[in-house]
């Protein structure tokens, strides 16, 4: 079976006609908060941030997830400067969402 048909054999539609899970919807959102991803980001690795910049983290359009993964992948990305350099970290958030 082509990575194009689906388990039942059907052709998927159009991957530009195929809406975004309302989770997929729902995590970008919130993740794309800078305040949120902040907040994330301590709880997350406390020690790591303490040599970031976290006033001033940028949230970036950009996407690595094609077309044909959007409904089961979605990522955030975020530019952060490093403390006391010219320096810039890119933290990439990738979320597989699973249907149970």
């Amino acid at each position: 079976m082509s990575m194009d048909e689906q388990q039942d054999g059907r052709q998927p539609a159009h991957q530009d006609d195929v809406k975004q899970p309302q989770h997929d919807q729902f995590f970008k959102s919130t993740f794309s908060e800078p305040e949120f991803f902040r907040k994330w980001l301590v709880w997350l690795v406390p020690f790591v941030v303490e040599l970031l910049d976290l006033d001033k983290l940028e949230c970036q359009k950009d996407s690595f997830i094609d077309n044909q993964l959007k409904s089961h992948y979605s990522d955030v990305i975020y530019k952060i400067p490093v403390r006391s350099t010219r320096e810039n970290i890119v933290v990439f958030v990738l979320v597989e969402h699973k249907e149970l």
